[in-house]
């Protein structure tokens, strides 16, 4: 079960490190090229109300964290710490402490989880259960990182089929 992920996207590789850690401290770093970023994205809508505002709310947390970086080499010592939780790493290292390269992402809801197999290039598959509010947040902090490397920005969604009389 997860506890804890973030996901950053790195230009020099450009690829999106996905870090996750459960909740016995085991830590799984994965790197997402955007093969797999877009087989995960299709798993859920990418553009949905409730997904939209999770996205609002880690932009806020993203820019939250810059500032208090920026005032903190700014000001003294003496300054609050910033109010976003840093990412806890884990004691284990189950595929290692180097990211691996995601191939193939599998994803089925299984009873009220969603089952996500990552298979790695290293011929490793790596198995989680996920909850489904846990689920749209990773969800949606990958489709905000996807989106901040400008991948996929060409698609555009398709417009609704519209009827039209048949003579």
């Amino acid at each position: 079960m997860i506890n804890q992920f973030s996901a950053n996207y790195d230009p020099s590789e450009d690829r999106i490190l996905l870090r996750f850690n459960t909740k016995d401290l085991k830590e799984f770093r994965f790197w997402l090229t955007r093969r797999s970023t877009d087989m995960l994205l299709d798993v859920l809508p990418r553009q949905t109300e409730q997904g939209e505002q999770i996205q609002e709310d880690l932009q806020k947390q993203i820019e939250k964290k810059q500032e208090s970086k920026t005032l903190k080499s700014e000001s003294s010592k003496d300054a609050p710490k910033p109010q976003t939780p840093e990412f806890i790493k884990g004691n284990e290292f189950p595929i290692g402490e180097g990211p691996e390269v995601v191939s193939l992402i599998k994803v089925e809801l299984v009873g009220a989880m969603y089952k996500i197999q990552f298979i790695l290039k290293i011929g490793k598959t790596v198995s989680v259960n996920v909850q489904p509010d846990l689920m749209l947040k990773v969800h949606s902090l990958v489709n905000l990182i996807a989106g901040k490397a400008k991948w996929f920005a060409d698609i555009t969604p398709m417009a609704a089929p519209t009827s039209t009389p048949l003579h």
